[in-house]
């Protein structure tokens, strides 16, 4: 077992409890503060991925309308989420040609095309949290998407190690493999029925497959998604933040899909 596999095993360790604590003892305006630490870690990552030789790398809008998003959030209107989105990324345009007229740069329409992207992948996507917070008995549905993305991905992780032979998708992620997902599906469709056995008694099975399935398999494209921004700026990790583990937005790519999928469906077929 090598070092990076050993600092993976400790950050968990740590991280985990930790985490659990935070959500299930936590109040939900610390949980929302939280989320909004995560947004800006990983939104920094994700501009520092993006960033072109020549030009502003860290824009402070870009940030503060991260946190911003976040706190719309937290007040648990999704419609107003959604106005305030397309609003900021009108202000992120802006911002752009404010920019260019003042320190005379080159317009650059992929560069601005990533930071309205980014908007929003990581802020709107990971306040989707935060709403899942507010359900009935949201704190353990969070705790059931950690369960299902991170039983999903140790699955994965040995299944490819040890039975991996058809590549996925080599040109975004060379090691992952065919047989790599199929372990992670099997692994969080496992976890997931032994968390809805002792968590969830009175919920029909069939959601908790339906969910765990799509989840894993969606938040594998997360992973994907994530791997292509990174190769295709030539880096290896989005930062350093996780020994083991990467960055921020390393850790949490599977999640920012998950997410939305699960908010959709306890809200409009479970509720």
């Amino acid at each position: 077992m090598n070092a990076s596999h050993i600092h993976r095993w400790i950050t968990a360790v740590v991280a985990v409890p930790v985490l659990f604590i935070l959500i299930y003892m936590g109040p939900e305006p610390l949980f929302a503060v939280f989320i909004g630490v995560v947004i800006l870690l990983a939104s920094w990552e994700y501009e520092k991925i993006i960033s072109v030789p020549g030009q502003t790398r860290h824009r402070g809008e870009f940030l503060l309308f991260g946190l911003m998003i976040a706190l719309l959030a937290y007040f648990r209107d999704l419609e107003y989420l959604y106005v305030c989105t397309g609003l900021l990324s009108i202000a992120l345009i802006l911002c752009d040609l404010f920019r260019i007229r003042k320190y005379e740069q080159s317009p650059h329409i992929g560069l601005l095309s990533k930071y309205i992207l980014g908007l929003i992948y990581i802020p709107v996507f990971m306040s989707y949290f935060i709403l899942i917070r507010g359900f009935e008995a949201g704190a353990t549905w969070i705790i059931f998407i950690l369960v299902l993305a991170f039983s999903g991905d140790v699955a994965a992780f040995y299944t490819g190690r040890f039975f991996g032979k058809t590549k996925l998708l080599p040109a975004i992620s060379p090691n992952k493999t065919v047989e790599g997902v199929i372990g992670l599906v099997i692994g969080s469709v496992v976890a997931s029925v032994i968390f809805q056995q002792i968590f969830f008694p009175d919920l029909a099975l069939v959601h908790i497959l339906y969910i765990a399935f799509w989840g894993s398999i969606i938040g594998q494209l997360g992973d994907l998604f994530e791997s292509e921004i990174k190769r295709g700026a030539g880096v290896k990790d989005s930062g350093n933040l996780l020994p083991g583990h990467g960055g921020i937005l390393d850790r949490i790519d599977c999640l920012l899909f998950i997410g939305p999928v699960v908010y959709y469906y306890v809200a409009y077929i479970i509720n």
